[in-house]
Parts: C-alpha cells; sequence; structure tokens
C-alpha cells in the first residue's frame, strides 16, 4: 500500500492541498518569531491545527527552511 502522506500527490500536488511550498517557507519563517497561531491560521486560510503541525513538521516535515 502507497504511504497514507503521498496518496494523490506529495506537497501541493495533493488534492486537498490548501498551501504550496512557497507559503509552507514562508509560514515556517512566521513561525521563528511569531506565536499568534490564530492570526497566521487565518493569514494563510488553514486551522489553527494546521499551523501547530506545520510548526511541530508533523505536517510538510519534509519541507526545511534553509
Amino acid at each position: 500500500f502507497p504511504s497514507h502522506d503521498t496518496v494523490g500527490g506529495k506537497g501541493s500536488k495533493h488534492p486537498k492541498a490548501k498551501l504550496t511550498e512557497a507559503k509552507v517557507l514562508a509560514l515556517k519563517k512566521e513561525l521563528l518569531s511569531r506565536t499568534d497561531y490564530s492570526v497566521l491560521a487565518s493569514e494563510y486560510g488553514i486551522s489553527v491545527q494546521t499551523v501547530q503541525s506545520v510548526k511541530h513538521g508533523r505536517n510538510w516535515g519534509w519541507l526545511k527552511l534553509n
């Protein structure tokens, strides 16, 4: 069986993706200095839980800041 995170595509290629790789990198940069997850969630059109998942590498963990 294919892994859960690659069914339908990885990252922005996944049919349910709300973020692009560029937006995730921008979000990760903002998360270095900002902790108001609800404001970030609103700005990016995602849930607070998704912001937390990006922060902790559960979502988009393969995409690294340089």
